[in-house]
């Protein structure tokens, strides 16, 4: 009987060892002096391009505390994402960001930490370079010939200009001109339309004016 009750707190302890609040412990202190641990900062958010940057990083730490309530000295602590489709975390609390979306840090040693990061897109302003333009057509118009092309560029907050941002783009009145995903507008028939480019909430445009080169006789 009693080696019957051994095998129970066994399998109880098993089943009941890994927690909401448990994790792994990868340090030298045993989980039962540990009492709490917390990842600083508790919440940080962070700005990314279309295309992730070496500096679209984030560095979180993490503490423990003692059952008496003092610091403890944590060699490695097990540090882990609640989505690493959004972000990874290295074994130094240096977390990478692969997509737009809110995700936990976890960091764990016996007890668990948790932080929450919220990746942003960087983009706050995009601008469309010529702002009106105009293409000269001789009729009939050649699409392949009566063309321009539309410069669009983004910036973040503080003005800088940022590479690997997706565009989409569009014509108002695509029975003037159609454009392209790389800016470029073909003309299709005589009048005026709106180009517009777009990108994470962001839109510019520009009026393009499509004109004969020769003047309708009357």
């Amino acid at each position: 009987m009693a080696a019957r009750k051994v095998v129970m707190a066994l399998s109880l302890a098993l089943t009941t060892g890994c927690t909401g609040t448990t994790g792994p412990n990868l340090s030298d202190t045993p989980g039962y002096m540990i009492s709490s641990v917390r990842v600083t900062p508790s919440v940080d958010t962070i700005f990314v391009a279309g295309i992730i940057r070496v500096s679209d990083r984030a560095t979180f730490t993490a503490s423990a505390t003692g059952k008496n309530g003092s610091p403890l000295s944590i060699s490695q602590f097990a540090w882990s994402t609640s989505d690493p489709a959004i972000a990874t975390v290295d074994a130094s609390g240096v977390v990478t960001p692969h997509s737009i979306g809110t995700v936990q840090i976890i960091a764990s040693a016996d007890k668990i930490g948790r932080a929450t990061l919220v990746i942003l897109p960087a983009t706050i302003n995009i601008s469309i370079s010529p702002a009106v333009d105009t293409i000269l057509v001789t009729l009939p118009i050649v699409a392949s010939r009566d063309t321009i092309r539309l410069t669009a560029t983004a910036r973040d907050l503080s003005g800088t200009l940022l590479t690997g941002v997706v565009l989409n783009w569009e014509s108002s009145a695509p029975s003037v001109a159609t454009v392209e995903s790389t800016g470029l507008v073909r003309a299709v028939g005589l009048g005026t339309t709106t180009i517009s480019a777009f990108a994470n909430g962001h839109s510019a445009a520009a009026l393009v004016h499509v004109i004969s080169a020769v003047p309708r006789s009357h």
